[in-house]
């Protein structure tokens, strides 16, 4: 029952690819800027049309590039237009992962059990420190961050015209397809007010539920129980020729 229960979170959840990742060996195979651009503007499309038009244009610059992205798995992995829409979140890179990773520091260089409670302790003053942050806001509608996101795409959304049509619809020209704005367009047009079209996953009451717990503090290593369960030894390390290097090799373009 409880395998059954996991399988069927985990769908729910879905599946993404990292697609900073995956440009990595996309263009070891299709090297060069056009081909490049023109699979960013496929992963970033809104829309079904936006999408299929990308990818007729990566058609034409390589038709085997077409064949490379259709071994990744369905389209819902990597582009914006097939994400599930129960996933609140439009998220397309692993970028959250690099961020955290830079904030362990010289974690990330000691033995596992090391970098396991420097994890542990980030993560606490993280969630604490976010906990003492969210009390001090003055709203009780949705959070700071995305009001700011709001107001950048009203700002955007003031290139584009909105026709109504009925009940609800709406047929918005402007010179790019970029969907978010145009539905801002459209509540403007319609008189509503935009934050009440946000989820209530970014709601402040959320947030707060989210960071309500915290992570219990522990003694030093030096005051931890005895344990009658083998130690966990460190694998055998082979140390290379020069100086071991601790920053990530970054990429040409970045």
């Amino acid at each position: 029952m409880e395998e059954e229960e996991m399988s069927g979170a985990s769908s729910q959840t879905g599946r993404r690819y990292c697609c900073k990742h995956l440009t990595k060996n996309f263009k070891r195979k299709f090297p060069g800027p056009l081909i490049l651009s023109l699979f960013w503007k496929a992963s970033g499309a809104y829309s079904f049309f936006t999408f299929e038009k990308a990818m007729k244009q990566l058609h034409k610059a390589n038709p085997l590039s077409l064949v490379w992205l259709s071994k990744i798995e369905e389209q819902s992995t990597w582009s914006k237009h097939a994400f599930q829409p129960r996933v609140k979140s439009d998220v397309n890179k692993s970028n959250f992962v690099e961020s955290f990773n830079a904030t362990l520091g010289i974690d990330r260089c000691r033995p596992m059990l090391t970098l396991i409670e420097g994890v542990r302790r980030v993560t606490m003053v993280r969630m604490a420190t976010r906990r003492q942050v969210c009390e001090q806001w003055d709203r009780d509608d949705i959070c700071p961050n995305i009001i700011k996101r709001l107001q950048v795409l009203s700002s955007d959304s003031r290139t584009c015209i909105a026709y109504l049509s009925g009940d609800g619809e709406y047929e918005v020209v402007d010179g790019r397809l970029t969907l978010p704005k145009h539905v801002v367009r459209a509540i403007h047009h319609a008189r509503l007010d935009p934050h009440k079209f946000v989820s209530e996953w970014y709601s402040i009451d959320m947030y707060k539920r989210t960071y309500d717990g915290n992570i219990k503090a522990i003694p030093d290593r030096e005051q931890w129980p005895e344990s009658s369960l083998p130690a966990i030894e460190p694998p055998a390390f082979k140390r290379g020729v020069g100086r071991p290097p601790r920053n990530r090799r970054r990429e040409e373009e970045e």
